[in-house]
This record gives structure tokens, sequence and C-alpha cells, in this order.
């Protein structure tokens, strides 16, 4: 018995275990699945975040919701003034003259004895204003159905460097800028973009984190200038192309 158990246990011993081979996953397999994961588990769920931290969108006025062209307002103006139109158009787009009334320095009745008298033209206030007011464009560049549909998720505000003027022709004018209620004006602050303190003054207004709030404006500069201070910032195009920014970053868009 001990003969057979020995022997047994000598066979025992001798036996080998059978090799397992190993393969390689398949590359593109993996790759693949990991996609599924993202695209099913992550992503929504990064996406839902975003989408619930942004709370306050920032739209610039000229050229984001309603377009303008300086050319327009100075053929106006030729009519009344014995300067060129070029000469006319380098009156009013110059940088100084705008700076000191946008910000609320200049009233405007000084600004419009400024500009008649730089112009060498003799019209009454209310003529001025007309002509002035005709650089901006009769259609808006964004949609009165789109900013309706953010009204119902988000607060809206203005965040514009415009001037008493212009401001009250394209509230009197332009229907849609009724949909955003808030506003805040270079002209009222006493600051302009790009400038620090008026991204200061958006996020007070705003009343959450820098990161919950989304802006956008025509001007690299002021995009550059809000993304310092924190905002989700994005230069605006057209509004197929803000839609898509917006839905990159959660914002809840009708299509």
């Amino acid at each position: 018995m001990q003969r057979e158990l020995r022997s047994t246990k000598y066979k025992l011993v001798g036996v080998r275990r059978p090799k397992c081979k190993v393969e390689k996953p398949n590359s593109n397999f993996a790759l693949h699945t990991l996609d599924l994961v993202l695209r099913v588990c992550v992503f929504p769920i990064f996406s839902a975040t975003i989408c619930r931290m942004i709370q306050v969108i920032y739209f610039d006025l000229g050229k984001v919701i309603i377009d303008f062209d300086h050319a327009r307002a100075a053929q106006e103006l030729v009519k009344v003034t014995p300067l060129s139109l070029q000469e006319a158009v380098a009156v009013l787009s110059d940088g100084e003259l705008v700076s000191e009334y946008e910000t609320g320095r200049l009233s405007s009745q000084g600004h419009y004895q400024k500009v008649c008298r730089r112009l060498q033209m003799n019209v009454s206030m209310e003529k001025f204003r007309q002509l002035w007011g005709s650089m901006f464009l009769p259609e808006p560049l964004l949609s009165a159905p789109f900013l309706q549909a953010l009204k119902q998720q988000y607060r809206l505000i203005l965040l514009s460097n415009t001037n008493e003027i212009h401001f009250d022709y394209v509230t009197q004018n332009y229907p849609i800028l009724r949909l955003i209620e808030e506003r805040l004006l270079s002209y009222e602050a006493g600051c302009m973009k790009p400038g620090a303190r008026i991204f200061e003054l958006a996020i007070e207004r705003a009343g959450v984190a820098p990161d919950h709030i989304f802006f956008t404006d025509d001007r690299h500069e002021n995009i550059e200038a809000a993304q310092r201070a924190g905002i989700q910032a994005v230069q605006f195009q057209s509004e197929s192309q803000l839609k898509r920014d917006m839905q990159s970053r959660g914002i809840a868009v009708a299509s």
C-alpha cells in the first residue's frame, strides 16, 4: 500500500499544468468600448453638471443683438455738414470722444455740442438723435424666440459699452430688447470693457461665482478680459455659432 502511494505521489509530482495562452485585447475593440463608456456614462453627467453651473448669461449689445455701421450715420450727417464722409466717420468713431461719453464723464448735452462743433453743423438735439441713431441696422442679429427660450431658464443681462442717446434710441426702436430686462451699461457704471472693473461689477450684479456666468461679445479683447475674471466667454459671430458654443457648455438651447 505504501509502495502504491509513493508511486502515485511521484506520478502527481510529474504532472505538468497546461499552459494558458493569454491573448492581448484588440486595440480597436478597447477604443470602441472606451468611447461607448464616455458617451453613455461620462459625457451626460459632465454636460448636466455644466448646465447646472451656468445661471446667468450676459450679452453685449452692438454687433451681437443689434448691428450698426458708423458710415450709415455719417451718410446722413454729410447732408447737414460741410465735411466729407470720411471726416464725419472719423469724428463719430473718435476713441477719446466715445470714451468720455460712454463712461458718463460727458453729458448728452455736452456730447451733442462737441459733435456739432467738430462737424460744423447746426441741428437740434432731436434731429441729432435721429441722425446718429441711423447707424443701427433694422434687423437684429439674434432672434426673439432664441432669447425668449433662454429667458425661461436663465437670467439674461445686457453688458454694453454704450451711451444715453444710443440706448434710448435702441430701446424705443428694437422690441427684442424687452426680453432682457437687466442692464449693466458703461455710461451708468462709469467704466468700460475691456477694463477689469466692469467685469467685477458684472460678477457682483450676477450674485454667483464667475464660472457660473456665460458672456458673449463680438470683440476679442472683451472676451479675454472676461475670461481673466473667471467668466465663461465666447466671441460672437452668428446666432448659429453662439448656439453651438452654448450647447457645448451644457446651456439648454432650443433647436
